[in-house]
């Protein structure tokens, strides 16, 4: 952990990098006396499994004075920053493991990100990937009905499949809920 004062107003909390992580191992022993019959051909003298998992995280807390101030924040290009390094850092790790079971919470938070950073286009994206990843995820089908209505409204060249795309994305999500 390391920490510095952002904030210099008088009673403002510092920043705050925090990295922590863990690692562990576990082994399940069965003796042979607890083998059934017919398994004791395959594990003669016993079964052992050992199993180890780690995991990391990494945070940025900031002042409450500073954090909430989020135009500033964005504008300061300190908060685009963060979210884009965590972003290109999930994309890579989409397309390492694009079959892993984290790919859900891994397309939410691109999705979450993109919007909160006002990014139309990778917003549209990572919504249309988490449909085909999570065909029930009604928060992205939200999105990608609103996003399409809003592209029909603008004029948009292709205003009449936005339309239905739109209706499309409705409709799921309604059916749903």
């Amino acid at each position: 952990m390391t920490q510095w004062q952002l904030d210099k107003a008088k009673g403002v909390a510092p920043a705050q990098f925090i990295i922590s992580g863990m690692q562990g191992a576990r082994s399940a022993i069965i003796p042979k006396a607890n083998i059934p019959a017919a398994f004791l051909a395959a594990f003669p003298t016993g079964a052992r499994l050992d199993t180890s998992r780690y995991g990391y995280t990494a945070e940025l807390q900031l002042p409450t004075r500073w954090a909430t101030n989020t135009n500033d924040a964005i504008s300061s290009g300190v908060l685009y920053s963060i979210a884009s390094s965590l972003n290109s850092y999930i994309q890579d790790w989409l397309t390492q493991y694009p079959n892993s079971i984290m790919k859900v919470a891994a397309l939410q938070t691109l999705m979450g990100d993109y919007q909160q950073t006002n990014n139309q286009p990778k917003t549209i994206d990572a919504a249309t990937k988490l449909v085909a990843a999570d065909p029930l995820n009604v928060r992205a089908m939200a999105l990608l009905a609103y996003f399409n209505r809003l592209k029909a409204q603008s004029g948009d060249a292709n205003a009449t499949q936005d339309l239905a795309d739109a209706k499309k994305y409705g409709q799921m999500g309604l059916d749903n809920l």
